[in-house]
């Protein structure tokens, strides 16, 4: 039964730059998640732990978007030309969010 647990289950890598690096508190992650679970549901996930506990949002509540000025990249390739948030991740990835809302 552990063989078939590990064999659903695969370790991503999460990247975090600019302001979000700051409000997660850490450059980096790897976390476990079901192979055919969607990137959308991965990202409530990462904004349930590092996020909301610290009033700020990596989505958009109501349209289930990323939140205005966040960009996501999976393996470096933006969401947008790579299937969108509810494609389905079915091997080990590296997911990068970065600001893109910053100072001047």
């Amino acid at each position: 039964m552990t063989e078939s647990n590990s064999e659903s289950s695969i370790q991503i890598k999460i990247r975090f730059f600019s302001s979000l690096r700051s409000t997660a508190g850490i450059d980096q992650t790897e976390i476990p998640i079901k192979k055919g679970d969607t990137l959308l549901n991965v990202l409530h996930q990462v904004e349930n732990k590092y996020f909301i506990p610290k009033n700020a949002q990596l989505l958009d509540a109501d349209t289930k978007k990323l939140a205005v000025g966040t960009l996501c990249l999976i393996d470096d390739v933006d969401v947008s030309l790579s299937g969108g948030l509810n494609q389905n991740i079915n091997g080990p990835i590296a997911i990068t969010l970065i600001s893109s809302i910053h100072g001047g």
